[in-house]
């Protein structure tokens, strides 16, 4: 059933894009396929890091007066314009804010998804006038705002007195995820997967701060006491991984951390169903989609505890590195167990729900 009516509707999603894959970028991909399967249009609006790569799958936005441009036609057209952010980067967050603005006297055909966990950098308010106007100004403008939880939805409506009418909690994991068949293992990650036991797994958007790397790079050195053979393989983006790659070098631990880079999806979910855990360890999380693919998989999640895991997780309290490495120990030595345990995330079908909100504007 065609549950937009019989009209055609334009949908500008206008976000970053791969590379680096990230399940933010995946879920909007999804989406678009979700939306153009039922006889729509749909313009991928390319303004992050990867848009001076060609690719025809993108428009790709040169600098900030053809995003001005480009997002003005657009609106003016009567495009569904579909803006994202968190509350990590105020850069994004001010693209995110003026598009909305733009869409304003074109008849708000504005939808925000707010990509976000409960602890962000200005999220909620901070006390800070300068940001919690920003956070205002942007739950303001859309006609919709899409979130990740009802608590975020409470959260939003009650800090900055948005409508709850106007916020819908659609959780970003869907059955689309795990539809991705497993794929087969490169030559690096194979000899590095079947050279080391156990084998811990991780993923990295970038190496910021809020991913502490180097408290797995610890965990790694103190457990090998215990483990000779341990390895820990991160995938994901590279960029300002330098640091790490230096502090590795010094600890001797080269043999038994391979930063492996962005790899393709099929590969991805390979090397996650090959751990004997996956370790997700940014605090401003929402539910990580990774966190549920590798839930999926039947492979046990060892995360840090920021109120928003999925049942199942093994947590550890956050910069705790005493309690991380209890805790990764723990599922090691109980891994049997704690996989009997887990309960494998419902297929729901959340595109669906999403669509519904982005036609309603």
């Amino acid at each position: 059933m065609n549950v937009i009516g019989p009209d055609k509707k334009t949908l500008v999603e206008i976000t970053s894009f791969p590379p680096p894959m990230g399940s933010w970028s995946l879920r909007i991909e999804f989406l678009a396929e979700a939306w153009k399967n039922l006889g729509h249009h749909c313009i991928l609006m390319n303004i992050g890091p990867s848009r001076t790569l060609k690719d025809p799958k993108y428009l790709n936005i040169t600098g900030f007066i053809d995003y001005i441009l480009k997002v003005t036609i657009a609106a003016a057209k009567g495009h569904i314009l579909h803006t994202h952010t968190n509350a990590k980067g105020v850069k994004g967050t001010i693209l995110a804010l003026i598009g909305q603005c733009i869409a304003v006297p074109f008849g708000r055909h504005c939808v925000l998804t707010f990509h976000a966990g409960l602890t962000q950098h200005y999220f909620p308010k901070t006390g800070r006038f300068l940001f919690d106007f920003l956070m205002w100004l942007t739950f303001w403008t859309p006609r919709m705002i899409i979130c990740n939880s009802q608590k975020m939805k409470d959260r939003i409506s009650q800090d900055y007195k948005i409508a709850p009418n106007k916020i819908h909690p659609i959780p970003a994991f869907c059955s689309e995820y795990m539809k991705t068949e497993i794929g087969s293992l490169s030559p690096r990650v194979k000899k590095f997967a079947t050279d080391h036991s156990p084998l811990l797994v991780s993923y990295v958007h970038t190496y910021h701060s809020e991913f502490t790397v180097d408290l797995m790079i610890h965990t790694v050195e103190r457990l090998r006491a215990t483990f000779p053979d341990l390895g820990l393989l991160i995938m994901g983006s590279t960029q300002f991984s330098e640091e790490y790659v230096r502090i590795i070098k010094d600890r001797n631990l080269g043999e038994h951390i391979l930063i492996a880079g962005n790899l393709p999806r099929q590969e991805f979910l390979a090397v996650i169903a090959q751990g004997v855990l996956y370790l997700r360890t940014p605090i401003g999380d929402g539910v990580a989609a990774s966190v549920l693919e590798a839930l999926s998989l039947g492979v046990p999640v060892v995360a840090v505890d920021n109120g928003t895991r999925p049942p199942g997780c093994i947590l550890y309290r956050e910069g705790d590195l005493e309690d991380m490495i209890n805790k990764v120990d723990h599922v090691i030595q109980n891994r049997e167990t704690i996989i009997s345990e887990i309960k494998k995330p419902e297929g729901i079908d959340t595109l669906k729900n999403e669509i519904k909100v982005l036609a309603s504007v």
